[in-house]
C-alpha cells in the first residue's frame, strides 16, 4: 500500500498556479473537479508502466489531467495524445497545453 501526503499532492497539482485561467475560463466547478481527480486518483503509480519512449494514447483522456502529469515529469516529453468523447473536456485540455 502506498500512502501519499494529501499537501504534497496537491503541492503537485498541474495546475495549482493557474486557478484564476482556469475558473475564469472554464468554471470553479472544473477546477474543484480537476483537484478531486488529481487527489484521488494514483497518477504516479501508473506513470511507472508507462514507456519513458513513443507515442503515449490515452482512450477517454477527460480533461487531459494525467497526460498534463505527463508532460510536466518527463525530461524529453514523447508524443502523447488523449482521446475523449466530451468535447468540452477536450477543449479543456487543448486550451491549457
Amino acid at each position: 500500500m502506498v500512502v501519499v501526503d494529501f499537501r504534497t499532492k496537491v503541492r503537485s497539482f498541474p495546475f495549482r498556479g493557474r486557478a484564476a485561467e482556469v475558473i475564469k475560463r472554464f468554471s470553479l466547478t472544473t477546477y474543484l473537479h480537476l483537484i478531486v481527480r488529481w487527489v484521488s486518483c494514483p497518477f504516479e503509480l501508473l506513470e511507472e508502466h508507462i514507456p519513458s519512449a513513443g507515442t503515449v494514447y490515452e482512450l477517454g483522456c477527460g480533461h487531459g489531467l494525467f497526460l498534463h502529469h505527463l508532460a510536466s515529469v518527463r525530461s524529453s516529453p514523447e508524443t502523447l495524445c488523449g482521446v475523449d468523447m466530451d468535447r468540452r473536456k477536450i477543449s479543456f485540455a487543448k486550451a491549457l497545453n
